[in-house]
């Protein structure tokens, strides 16, 4: 399928536990980010753009790909061969977990580790970060956590504004400007401590 076949503004379902497996690793969040960031490249030029060298990326961009979550994007020549160039299947994604088997499940879960774990390195380098705003309207880092007992009207209002919180998210991307990592859970806290 060529790029203008492609649908790039729907949202691509998650249905598969090897889909979830294949994002599991932080790694992989970055590389997704990177695309993100990209759009389509070469592994060369996503390995540039995260600091790393390309030979590390390239297990993980064969499990995204067998996915089905990257695709192959045409070629570019460069001085010694044709790079094969890459991109996300869709700009959203989107995981089906209602009424999912428990193998998707415990997929899920470990892609949510994952992904928190990838949120929990980055949050920890920008503290690091001397040149990162602290504080003030163009802070560039945030923390917050809260422990709110809502009923089922305030909960549908949370996630219409989560939805907005994406729509604006969406709406406000800058490719020439500084990409953040923003990472969001709701979950029940049933018998969690």
């Amino acid at each position: 399928m060529s790029e203008s076949d492609r649908p790039k503004e729907a949202t691509y379902l998650i249905e598969r536990a090897d889909q979830l497996r294949a994002i599991a690793s932080p790694v992989r969040h970055r590389i997704i980010a990177g695309f993100e960031g990209l759009g389509r490249c070469s592994v060369r030029d996503l390995a540039e753009h995260m600091g790393v060298a390309p030979e590390s990326l390239y297990y993980h961009i064969k499990h995204l790909a067998e996915a089905g979550l990257i695709v192959p994007a045409g070629k570019r020549p460069t001085e010694r061969r044709l790079a094969q160039l890459y991109e996300l299947v869709s700009r959203a994604f989107e995981v089906g977990v209602e009424g999912a088997n428990q193998e998707f499940r415990d997929a899920y879960a470990d892609m949510a580790a994952g992904l928190l774990r990838w949120a929990g390195r980055a949050h920890a380098a920008a503290l690091r970060d001397p040149e990162v705003r602290q504080s003030g309207d163009a802070r560039e880092r945030t923390l917050m956590q809260f422990h709110p007992r809502l009923n089922e009207e305030a909960l549908a209002q949370l996630n219409r504004r989560l939805e907005g919180l994406e729509e604006f998210l969406r709406d406000n991307e800058d490719p020439g400007a500084n990409q953040y990592a923003v990472t969001l859970v709701v979950s029940p806290t049933r018998g969690e401590t």
